[in-house]
């Protein structure tokens, strides 16, 4: 349960209970977010552990940006998506040659990021 004032995926919870659920969220930039707009910001990465091929699904239309950093923050891999239609998405990074430990994917829409964790095994 998080705390009012806490962040959770790029918003600023303001009552108990996680941003997708909470009764009142706000952009980390100001601007209160609606309920219809939190439950529509969903960001899964499957096969999760991975070897490098996954598939990111995300509810956003839109303009999209996605990034990879590894767990000291650094930017691995970018891809920005235009006029995104909300469907799911093949990635392979096999040519990176990421060594194997947990990175994050962010989604950046708008003001708001949303973060997931991703294993990358050999």
């Amino acid at each position: 349960m998080l705390k009012a004032g806490a962040k959770k995926g790029g918003c600023i919870v303001c009552s108990g209970g996680s941003a997708k659920t909470s009764s009142a969220a706000y952009r980390s930039s100001g601007g209160k977010i609606s309920q219809v707009e939190l439950q529509n910001e969903t960001l899964t990465v499957y096969p999760n552990p991975s070897k490098g091929f996954f598939k990111i699904n995300n509810a956003i239309r839109g303009n999209v940006k996605y990034e990879l950093r590894s767990a000291a923050g650094q930017l691995v891999w970018t891809k920005s998506l235009y006029n995104f239609n909300g469907n799911s998405i093949a990635i392979s990074l096999e040519k990176l040659n990421l060594k194997p430990g947990i990175y994050y994917l962010q989604s950046l829409y708008k003001n708001r990021v949303q973060t997931r964790s991703l294993v990358i095994t050999k």
